[in-house]
């Protein structure tokens, strides 16, 4: 493309997000991670079709058909492609802020403007229609998350664990399968365990010897994979594509003094790039520890925000 010149991009595919809203923003980032399209809401558009099997919170990818404001605009639209699904399904997704339309009638109409009969059971084609007040899109679905974040749960009295769905996210921020990853501060092993179902190469590092033997044994009865080793990640050594690090935060985790800028100055060596939680902004840390700031991420629990620090080392 000529810098200087505008060009008009048709819109080839959409995105649509899943999750509670205190969730948005970590999903949001995870598109972005996965296929460099930014949400607008709980959905985002763009000319990029990613795999999104493995995600956590990008519910599917649809090849788009036809975009409009309007029920009556978007029947119109694909009435005017006179296309032909033979053996279809249609999903409606109604996110907010949602339409007055009844899903039934959503069907009903949209179904009467192709040619072709339906099949539920066993669906040639799968359509979806995100419906939502002012923009209504139908699409092809291409691409679907598998919903495999759902691993056995850790130990239930190990509280400070980290949200299954979430450490799924976190991994996909930096990692793609078949890249090696470093989680230093592993606890109950969540992470290792949603990197290693994603075939990625994941090491969990845990200060405490007792706690690195149950993360190991929970990385084995979830059948995902992944090694756990009892280390001070302060003073641990190698080299890996990526890094999750869930410090240390709460009452069940609290930190000792000067322990982030200790492990975020090796961190520095040990990887290019690193998803950081905490549950407060590192931006200056993070600068001082030599990462450059990517992007943050908040996520609302209750009264504990997460802080998603998405960062790369500076060269």
């Amino acid at each position: 493309m000529l810098r200087g010149r505008s060009q008009r991009l048709t819109v080839a595919y959409f995105y649509l997000l899943t999750g509670r809203a205190e969730e948005w923003e970590l999903a949001a980032l995870e598109l972005w991670a996965l296929s460099g399209v930014r949400a607008d809401g709980t959905c985002g558009e763009g000319r990029v079709a990613a795999d999104v099997g493995g995600a956590a919170y990008v519910r599917f990818c649809a090849e788009t058909i036809a975009t409009a404001d309007s029920l009556d605009d978007l029947v119109a639209a694909v009435g005017q492609q006179r296309l032909t699904f033979e053996g279809f399904r249609l999903e409606v997704h109604r996110p907010a802020p949602r339409p007055g339309e009844d899903w039934t009638e959503i069907v009903r109409r949209l179904a009467d403007s192709w040619e072709g009969r339906p099949d539920l059971d066993r669906p040639r084609v799968r359509l979806a229609v995100v419906a939502q007040h002012g923009r209504w899109r139908l699409g092809r679905i291409v691409s679907e998350s598998r919903g495999d974040w759902r691993l056995p749960a850790p130990p239930s009295d190990y509280s400070a664990a980290l949200p299954a769905q979430m450490a799924r996210a976190l991994v996909n921020l930096v990692a793609a399968p078949g890249d090696t990853l470093l989680d230093p501060c592993a606890g109950v092993g969540t992470v290792v365990a949603q990197a290693a179902s994603r075939g990625v190469r994941a090491l969990g590092v845990e200060i405490s010897k007792k706690l690195a033997g149950r993360a190991a044994e929970y990385v084995r009865s979830a059948g995902a994979g992944g090694w756990i080793v009892a280390g001070d990640a302060r003073i641990w050594d190698g080299r890996y594509d990526a890094a999750v690090v869930d410090l240390p935060y709460g009452r069940c985790s609290s930190a000792p003094a000067g322990l982030y800028p200790a492990l975020l100055s090796n961190l520095r060596r040990l990887t290019p790039r690193a998803a950081i939680l905490a549950a407060e902004p590192l931006e200056a840390l993070l600068a001082e520890t030599g990462f450059r700031l990517l992007a943050v991420a908040r996520v609302r629990t209750g009264s504990l925000v997460r802080h998603v620090h998405l960062a790369v080392a500076d060269p």
